[in-house]
């Protein structure tokens, strides 16, 4: 599976600044992309309770490490699971 980070909304003036909201694709390579969102404040409560290492934590652990000025600079980044690699790498003829 991939995740990709495709925006950033910034939290509305009056509201708590975990209120920022990141939207999501998933993509597992067996049908169409999926779009999701997600909030820093959920993103938190997901990594504190150590979640396996997958695509989606990855992308939530960035999330949840970024500085609010930061938030911006994660949009576009992909985050694949392990397991992915390493077909691709089989399927490509490359060691593990």
């Amino acid at each position: 599976m991939n995740v990709t980070i495709v925006s950033h909304e910034n939290a509305l003036p009056a509201s708590a600044g975990e209120l920022h909201r990141f939207r999501f694709e998933t993509a597992d390579g067996a049908g169409l992309r999926k779009s999701h969102s997600i909030s820093l404040r959920t993103a938190r409560v997901i990594v504190e309770s150590k979640p396996p290492d997958d695509a989606l934590t990855r992308m939530l652990r960035a999330i949840v490490s970024a500085g609010e000025s930061d938030y911006d600079d994660l949009i576009g980044n992909t985050y694949t699971d392990d397991n992915d690699a390493r077909r691709r790498r089989q399927h490509e003829g490359r060691a593990p």
